[in-house]
């Protein structure tokens, strides 16, 4: 199954979460419309994921798309899956 969600914090800036799940695990995607909303969620993935994972949620993988990479067309960076 997939789910969507768009919030709108004011001190982050537009986000857009999609949730997959798969027979190989978990995939979330996060699209910060701020660059330095991108840079911090980027920074903070690894914790993101050991999250998920003691939530029992086994493998997940992360892409944080936004910030320069967004703005220039680019795909999501930061794609792992552990």
């Amino acid at each position: 199954g997939k789910a969507e969600l768009r919030l709108t914090p004011e001190e982050l800036g537009p986000l857009r979460l999609v949730v997959e799940g798969s027979d190989n695990g978990l995939r979330l995607v996060i699209e910060a419309a701020k660059p330095e909303t991108a840079d911090l969620l980027r920074r903070h993935v690894e914790a993101l994921r050991q999250e998920l994972r003691q939530e029992g949620l086994g493998s997940v993988g992360v892409s944080i798309g936004g910030g320069e990479a967004h703005r220039d067309g680019g795909a999501p960076t930061s794609w792992d899956r552990s």
